[in-house]
């Protein structure tokens, strides 16, 4: 079994939405995931985006979600039996990502100084990863908030890509497991991480680690006052 227990476990989130699908016999794709551009120099109120690259192993399962539903990369029932799920009770599956507070771009989960971190929601509608095969996307943007950005060198090391599960147990107890696909740099490596400078200055002082998850629409309010945000893509 692949699965992913967050380092800070999440509150509740209620309802988001996600890519739903019954259990697919398939395994959880497993693959890489790196920053495509992860060094540069920007303005003190220049938007910074986040683009990703997600790459699957030669040996994994495809990934792939077609109308919103996600049809192939996602647990086996071995691996869902292995979590304790009973596969008679029903199980729903979505693809789901992550951003880990750290670093100095955003340290805490709540919106900043220097900079407030947006997700971007239009990735993942229509997906086809084969094995061995790479998908570039935008993952969000970092904002200067509220306003420009002090002179220093900047840095975010830890989002990544999973699958979570949702069932019973056979008691009938209801049952949560992630399936981590990848992630980028989830120690704080230098070397995996992504940084930009903005220009003169002093590097800030890096932060405590936590986590953020996001969900859509009317969760937002609530989930800035959560420690780990987490974005049920759609």
């Amino acid at each position: 079994m692949r699965s992913m227990t967050p380092s800070i476990t999440a509150a509740a989130l209620g309802l988001a939405l996600g890519l739903l699908a019954a259990a697919p016999a398939s395994a959880t794709a497993i693959g890489t995931l790196a920053f495509t551009q992860p060094t540069g120099i920007v303005g003190p109120n220049e938007v910074v985006p986040v683009i990703l690259t997600l790459t699957l192993d030669q040996l994994s399962d495809p990934l792939t979600v077609s109308n919103l539903q996600l049809t192939s990369g996602g647990p086996s029932d071995a691996e869902l039996t292995n979590a304790g799920f009973d596969l008679n009770l029903g199980i729903s599956t979505n693809l789901n990502v992550f951003f880990q507070c750290g670093g100095t771009f955003n340290s805490v989960c709540t919106d900043p100084p220097p900079y407030r971190f947006d997700f971007n929601f239009d990735n993942f509608a229509e997906i086809d990863i084969p094995a061995g095969g790479a998908y570039i996307y935008s993952f969000g943007t970092f904002t200067p908030n509220p306003g420009a950005v002090p002179p220093g060198t900047y840095t975010f090391y830890n989002t990544g890509i999973f699958v979570q599960a949702y069932g019973f147990d056979a008691s009938g107890n209801a049952l949560h497991v992630d399936f981590a696909i990848a992630n980028t740099c989830e120690n704080g490596d230098n070397r995996c991480a992504f940084t930009r400078t903005v220009e003169g200055g002093a590097i800030p002082e890096p932060a405590s680690w936590a986590m953020m998850l996001v969900g859509f629409g009317g969760l937002g309010a609530m989930l800035r006052r959560q420690r780990r945000r987490d974005l049920a893509v759609a």
